[in-house]
C-alpha cells in the first residue's frame, strides 16, 4: 500500500477586507430591516423597491434628475429609468422642463405621489425606531456619524472593483 502524504496547506494570503463578515452582517441587517417593508409596499401599494427609492428621492429632493438618483442610491440607471416610467404612468411623479438645460428633465412628485409617500414613510420610521431602540441617544449619534462616513466612502468607490 502506497503511503499518501497529506495535501499541503493552502498558501496564506492577505485578505482584501480585514473583516469580510462585517459586509455580510450589514447585508443581514438590511435584509431583516427593509425586505419585509418592501414586500408590504409591493403587496399593499403595488410599488416595487426601486419605485419606492425613486419616489422617496423625488419627494425629498424636488427637481432631482434620474441620473442623480441612480448615482446617490447606487441603483442601476436602467432600473431607475423603468421606475421613473412606472411612477409617471401612475401619476406619482412628473418630469418638468429645465429652463437652463433643455436636455435635462427634473423629476417632481405629484400631489398623489407625496400623499403616497406620507402613507408609507411611517412604516420605515416605526421600524427604524424599533431597530435602534437598543441604543442610547449618544450611541445613535455615533452610529449616524459612522454610517455617514461609511456611505461616503462606499460612494467614492463608485463602480470600481
Amino acid at each position: 500500500m502506497q503511503k499518501v502524504s497529506p495535501s499541503p496547506a493552502p498558501p496564506s494570503r492577505a485578505l482584501t477586507c480585514p473583516r469580510p463578515e462585517a459586509i455580510a452582517r450589514m447585508a443581514q441587517i438590511f435584509n431583516n430591516f427593509a425586505l419585509p417593508v418592501y414586500r408590504h409596499l409591493e403587496q399593499a401599494y403595488g410599488l416595487a423597491r426601486v419605485e419606492w427609492i425613486v419616489l422617496m428621492w423625488t419627494v425629498n429632493n424636488p427637481g432631482i434628475g434620474a441620473n442623480e438618483i441612480a448615482a446617490q442610491s447606487g441603483q442601476p440607471k436602467n432600473s431607475i429609468s423603468r421606475a421613473v416610467q412606472a411612477l409617471q404612468s401612475r401619476g406619482l411623479i412628473a418630469r418638468q422642463p429645465d429652463p437652463e438645460d433643455g436636455r435635462r428633465r427634473p423629476l417632481v412628485a405629484t400631489d398623489e405621489g407625496r400623499a403616497l409617500y406620507e402613507r408609507i414613510i411611517p412604516c420605515f420610521l416605526e421600524r427604524e425606531q424599533r431597530l435602534f431602540a437598543a441604543f442610547s441617544n449618544e450611541e445613535k449619534q455615533s452610529l449616524e456619524r459612522l454610517l455617514n462616513r461609511l456611505a461616503a466612502q462606499a460612494h467614492s468607490l463608485g463602480g470600481e472593483y
